[in-house]
């Protein structure tokens, strides 16, 4: 895989950048503060980053000073497949396209699947750890043994099995948290405390309410009894102190209940009146005004236009008419006659022949004029015709607005439809004048009011026309009134003990039920936590013996890596070092020491270059054993830094063989590898 060119616009130092690399070693140099950092930075911001992230480390790589976030382009190549990757982190946008195809992605989860599949990019920990060094990073592989794990085992078991393997271990492991104790075996523990404590309460509460129950239905009892009692007395009482009606008070009730029985059936009379009216309206359809005024208007223009229409047509008073020449036929014959008369009979006749002359050229004149208008309005005649079609046309489609509006109304002439338009006009006003009415016989009231007035008038109407009622023999009206008092005062009391009882049923009355469904509730709950122990002793079997498995198989890993890795080292430190290794228990590298005769921690006994050396050794044995047949882009920044002259030296041949294989983007800002390569980008 290659980078072929990159642009990155807002990022960090980098506010608009563009640059194009070259196949094998690309040489980026800068001098301190130039931006090498900020470029390895973009990079891998572009190859793995999430353009959704709204952290704060991103907001921190925009440029100072922007008010958007950045964008990155990079254009990759595989042999003779081309791609571009756009990531905008203002809009949170991705997009993958192959050139020369329609094919694009435009999910981050897409994109990662196709770039690890065709590309060799896998996860951004995973490439940090292998060809992505950034700038005193070059131990970082012994950090993120995790990582790389997965790798290895894809690549010493094939990736189908690696793929079951991970998928069994990701089961097992979301399995066990899902079942122990910090899962649902916890959960449900913790819940079942939680439902027998509620369970405890709901008992106390379900015996509780049906003791008050019992005391609710005994005051009950005694409630109704003495409401009757109260009731009884009451009536006794209005009886003594009822007085006995006078003529003029009945008759002032007998004349309101008349007054009041003949508003109301005014009120459905009217009522009904009403009705029928918009019943009517209904069936027959009220004709708007605005119909009403559309028709006078298009009748009138109708009206204007046939009067235009009469005075185009041939004959009429526009018409052209030629002149008839008699008028000088009989002049000259005049003349003629009275010229012969003067030769026959007497010179006077000269005189005729000179008015017959006079006479003849008039008429010549008058002819000539008339001969002209008739020639011009017949050109005029005939250049109306088109004005004459178009007020034929005009005139059908007025017509047609008019049946369409006599359609819509159901009549066939336009008499018709203002018959009906007076007709709805007078309904309306029928209508009007009765609601008006109906308000009026209200006066102010509603009608519910008066009927409640018309029955509690004759209610009193009744009373008064019966035998008024004596006062009891054998009870004082004192003693009755002292009786009612304390009657309501009892009454008062149990309707006080009854509304209290029954607020506390009413909180509990649920009690019974929920004291039912909890403890089926705690029965469901004691039957998910036998089954989830059991489960999660199944799980805890199970991934015991995949760890077993797993530890197999990455042994067999390493044993196929240290031989890689002693290569790679001895290649590099000239063979001052030839033997490494990776720890069986825990996957870090170490060292042969001749002195010791034994493996040891490299941070204990080599300097900082030499551990260097060690891991840049594993890197690249790594990576050519996870990525086999795909070639990651190498992006170095200035990783050599606790190399002498002759471990560069030994680096910079390390990497112009690289090369052949591999793109390498070495940022740097010295010139110890300026012999190296021919392309340069300067920062």
């Amino acid at each position: 895989m290659k980078i072929e060119r990159c642009e990155i616009k807002r990022f960090g130092k980098l506010k608009n950048f563009k640059a194009e690399f070259a196949p094998g070693l690309n040489l980026v140099k800068g001098a301190n503060e130039a931006g090498k950092s900020t470029l390895v930075e973009a990079l891998g911001a572009g190859l793995f980053d999430d353009p959704q992230n709204v952290s704060r480390e991103v907001r921190e790589k925009t440029s100072w000073g922007s008010d958007k976030k950045f964008e990155l382009v990079l254009e990759l190549a595989d042999g003779d497949e081309r791609w571009q990757l756009s990531k905008d982190f203002e809009k949170g946008e991705v997009k993958l396209e192959k050139t020369g195809s329609r094919e694009s992605w435009d999910r981050l989860s897409e994109v990662d699947e196709v770039l690890s599949k065709h590309l060799g990019l896998a996860k951004k920990e995973l490439y940090l750890s292998t060809s992505f060094i950034r700038q005193g990073e070059l131990a970082l592989i012994s950090e993120n043994p995790r990582i790389w794990r997965e790798k290895l085992e894809e690549a010493i078991t094939g990736s189908n099995e690696q793929v079951l393997a991970q998928a069994v271990a990701a089961k097992l492991a979301a399995r066990l948290a899902r079942f122990g104790e910090e899962g649902e075996l916890g959960a449900s523990r913790q819940f079942k405390k939680e439902v027998e404590y509620q369970l405890s309460l709901v008992t106390e509460e379900v015996k509780t309410l049906l003791a008050n129950r019992t005391d609710l239905a005994e005051i009950e009892k005694t409630y109704v009894d003495v409401f009757r009692q109260s009731e009884d007395l009451k009536k006794r009482i209005e009886a003594s102190r009822q007085p006995p009606p006078t003529e003029g008070e009945l008759a002032l009730l007998e004349e309101k209940v008349t007054n009041l029985t003949a508003r109301l059936k005014n009120l459905d009379e009217t009522e009904k009146t009403v009705k029928e009216l918009r019943e009517e309206a209904a069936r027959g359809g009220d004709v708007s005004r605005e119909d009403i005024a559309r028709l006078d208007e298009v009748e009138s223009r109708m009206r204007l236009l046939e009067v235009e229409q009469g005075d185009l047509e041939p004959g009429g008073p526009d018409a052209s008419r030629y002149p008839s020449p008699l008028p000088i036929l009989t002049g000259l014959g005049l003349t003629f006659a009275c010229i012969a008369a003067a030769f026959f009979y007497s010179k006077a006749w000269w005189l005729g022949a000179v008015a017959g002359l006079i006479w003849s050229a008039m008429s010549v004149f008058s002819f000539l004029k008339k001969v002209q208008d008739a020639a011009r309005k017949q050109l005029e005649t005939g250049g109306s015709s088109g004005k004459k079609e178009r007020v034929v046309g005009e005139l059908e489609k007025l017509q047609r607005n008019v049946n369409e509006l006599l359609a819509r109304y159901r009549v066939t002439t336009a008499s018709a439809l203002r018959e009906r338009a007076e007709a709805s006009r007078e309904r309306a006003q029928k209508i009007t004048e009765a609601t008006l009415r109906y308000e009026n016989l209200l006066g102010g009231h509603s009608r519910p009011e008066l009927e409640a007035d018309l029955t509690a008038t004759k209610e009193r109407l009744a009373r008064l026309q019966e035998k008024p009622a004596k006062k009891h023999d054998s009870e004082d009206l004192e003693v009755l009134e002292e009786r009612l008092l304390a009657i309501e005062e009892e009454r008062r009391n149990l309707e006080t003990a009854r509304n209290a009882i029954a607020r506390r049923i009413e909180q509990s009355e649920d009690g019974v039920e929920l004291k039912v469904a909890l403890e089926e509730r705690l029965e469901e709950e004691n039957k998910k936590i036998a089954a989830l122990e059991r489960k999660l002793i199944v799980c805890l079997k199970s991934y015991e013996l995949w760890e077993e498995a797993r530890k197999r198989v990455l042994t067999g890993a390493a044993d196929v890596l240290d031989e890689e890795v002693s290569k790679q080292l001895t290649e590099i430190t000239g063979g001052g070092y030839p033997k490494a290794r990776f720890d069986k228990e825990n996957l870090n590298f170490e060292v042969y020491s001749e002195e010791k005769q034994e493996y040891v921690n490299p941070h204990k006994i080599l300097s900082a270059g030499v551990r260097d050396q060690l891991y840049l050794a594993a890197r690249l044995a790594l990576l050519k054993f996870i990525f086999p047949d795909q070639k990651p882009v190498l992006i170095l920044d200035d990783p050599f830094g606790n190399f002498d002259p002759s471990r560069r030296q030994k680096a910079g041949e390390l990497l112009v063989k690289l090369a052949t294989e591999y793109q390498i983007l070495l940022l740097t800002s010295q010139d110890y590898f300026d012999h190296l390569s021919a392309s340069k980008i300067e920062l």
